[in-house]
């Protein structure tokens, strides 16, 4: 069982900005971003089935996935290459606003 995800910290706090090789790499079985996580701290839960892999018209990678969500339940989810993956977790102490600046500057770091 893999983690896929390259986690990037900002001011002290840890976010999920996937990549390509992230998208590329997802298999079922994997760790990955699940917007509803409480077992982990970064939010990754066991992915059990992914419904589609693929490329938008910007030319960006994207893959559409389902994680666990408790005892025989899933949730369905998707991750898009650099765009910060938004949790619940996050949503609920920011506004859009601000998360959309946090994936700016995230971006400026990795360029």
């Amino acid at each position: 069982m893999n983690k896929i995800g390259t986690i990037v910290e900002h001011n002290g706090e840890r976010f999920f900005l996937p990549t390509r090789a992230d998208i590329e790499a997802l298999q079922v079985g994997d760790l990955a971003p699940s917007s509803m996580s409480t077992d982990d701290p970064d939010g990754f839960e066991i992915v059990t089935e992914i419904t589609h892999k693929g490329v938008d018209i910007h030319g960006k990678a994207f893959a559409c996935y389902y994680t666990r969500f408790g005892e025989g339940a899933t949730i369905s989810t998707s991750m898009k290459e650099d765009e910060l993956y938004r949790t619940l977790r996050y949503c609920i102490k920011r506004k859009s606003y601000e998360l959309d600046q946090i994936e700016k500057a995230l971006l400026a770091k990795r360029a």
